[in-house]
């Protein structure tokens, strides 16, 4: 994830490592604050819950860190297929999973571009409640600065791959709020919402991005924008796994954000990653984005230990320290426009 700071209700940007007007105050540290301010503290949105921080790591210009997230207010029942001893448990709305989620934090210095690397699990990651609730954490400390989150993949992504003949297309997956009519006349269970994945997996992966195509023209229709939104109105989201040569990778159409990519992990055992083999890859992948970014990463990104400054950014401290900057934008005519709103 792309990351750079704007001045609210204006289109300047800045370098993400030195606050504006605040030369000394370095932003890896105001995530290092977000990351404290949520220790033993569980936020939530709607029914959306993310906190209780684990973990906390910080070298070089970066933080690696482990929290927990997940979704309450589902009724559902959990039991072992293989223990008929055992009593089912039954889920009620008031419960909230809770599934560790591990993110890296890269933030090179003087560079407009930075990185947010966060895991998934299986449907499950940080929401994008998340993410606003950084940025109110951070304006409330800053309240002339916004951050500006961006996908790491454009829209056209998609497109690269369908026209490329190298593309090995491994798996499809459709995610519906209902199952369509026939399946939930198959399976019994009527018009009920919730959320239904159909995938479609082959032994011998077909080759060539044709196939891409025909997918995105099944689910998807471009808008009087050119943006894409899905045909039937219960699609959330259609992913591809696609391998090029050695490198495998989701590329992902939501219904509420632009196209975006992941890297899937995998182990010789059907277990989760370990931490190192996450953060390990990481980083692999930062250094992959930042040379196709043009991004500066010195030897030493990623290795000198730090502690967290309890002192830095105190609320009430750091709120005017950016007021001439902000006075010289109105005069040199850079204070129009406004900030949008943020994507995953």
């Amino acid at each position: 994830m792309k990351d750079r700071y704007q001045r609210k209700g204006g289109r300047v940007s800045y370098p993400l490592s030195a606050l504006p007007g605040s030369p000394t105050r370095d932003s890896l540290m105001a995530v290092s604050v977000f990351f404290e301010s949520l220790a033993g503290v569980l936020d939530a949105h709607k029914d959306s819950y993310f906190g209780e921080v684990t973990s906390v790591h910080r070298r070089g210009r970066t933080i690696a860190a482990t929290m927990n997230a997940g979704r309450g207010g589902l009724e559902s029942m959990l039991s072992d297929p293989s223990r008929n001893d055992e009593a089912p448990f039954m889920r009620e709305r008031r419960h909230v999973e809770r599934v560790p989620i591990r993110q890296l934090v890269v933030i090179p210095e003087n560079s407009v571009t930075g990185y947010w690397i966060i895991e998934a699990v299986g449907l499950r990651t940080l929401s994008h409640a998340y993410r606003q609730a950084f940025r109110r954490e951070f304006g409330g400390r800053w309240k002339r600065l916004t951050w500006k989150f961006e996908p790491i993949v454009h829209e056209e992504a998609w497109e690269q791959y369908e026209a490329s003949d190298d593309a090995m297309l491994e798996e499809v997956r459709v995610v519906r709020r209902r199952a369509t009519r026939d399946r939930a006349t198959a399976l019994g269970v009527g018009d009920v919402e919730g959320e239904y994945i159909e995938i479609m997996q082959q032994a011998s992966p077909k080759r060539g991005g044709k196939l891409l195509r025909k997918i995105r023209r099944k689910h998807y229709r471009r808008n009087d924008e050119g943006n894409l939104v899905p045909r039937d109105a219960d699609v959330t989201e259609v992913s591809v796994r696609v391998r090029i040569g050695d490198h495998e990778t989701s590329v992902i159409i939501d219904r509420e954000r632009a196209v975006g990519m992941r890297v899937p992990l995998t182990t010789e055992r059907d277990e989760r990653p370990t931490d190192s083999y996450f953060y390990s890859r990481a980083r692999e992948w930062v250094v992959e984005l930042a040379g196709r970014d043009d991004v500066l990463l010195p030897a030493d990104w990623a290795q000198t230990e730090w502690q967290h400054d309890p002192t830095f950014g105190q609320l009430g401290a750091e709120h005017g320290a950016d007021t001439e900057s902000d006075e010289q934008d109105r005069h040199d005519g850079t204070g129009e426009g406004s900030d949008g709103d943020p994507v995953d």
